[in-house]
């Protein structure tokens, strides 16, 4: 799927359930927001990232740096909880920058060190319960 024209927003349908992967750049996070604040997620949706962002919701330590408590306002109003690990760092430098939040009820994500790739962002497992009327 390409709703929009960008390098930092990919989206894939997968038995009815859209997986968006972002990247949204610190220096300049105008346009990733602007995308997210007129997307309208379909029902049943996961968006998962680096979000390079902070707030109280999941970085305690780091609230509100680069726009983070407007990034969570943003999922928020389109009905996406939040559901990685609070306060649980997923970078090198100890802050709390990679993210998945979803409207699916009981999906969750944790940090995984057995999936590691030798990056300097831990990695993420999303979990993601499977219902038998979903579209193909």
């Amino acid at each position: 799927m390409r709703p929009y024209e960008t390098r930092d927003i990919a989206w894939v349908k997968v038995r009815g359930i859209t997986f968006a992967s972002l990247y949204r750049p610190s220096d300049d996070p105008r346009g990733v927001d602007s995308i997210l604040e007129d997307w309208s997620p379909p029902s049943g949706c996961i968006i998962a990232g680096d979000f390079n962002a902070g707030d109280t919701s999941w970085d305690s330590d780091n609230p509100n740096y680069h726009d983070g408590a407007a990034l969570a306002n943003i999922m928020a109003e389109h009905g996406l909880d939040l559901i990685s690990e609070p306060d649980v760092p997923t970078h090198d430098g100890g802050n709390v920058l990679d993210l998945v939040f979803s409207d699916i009820p009981m999906a969750d994500a944790v940090v995984t060190e057995a999936l590691q790739c030798t990056s300097d962002h831990e990695t993420l497992r999303i979990t993601v319960p499977i219902m038998k009327d979903l579209d193909r």
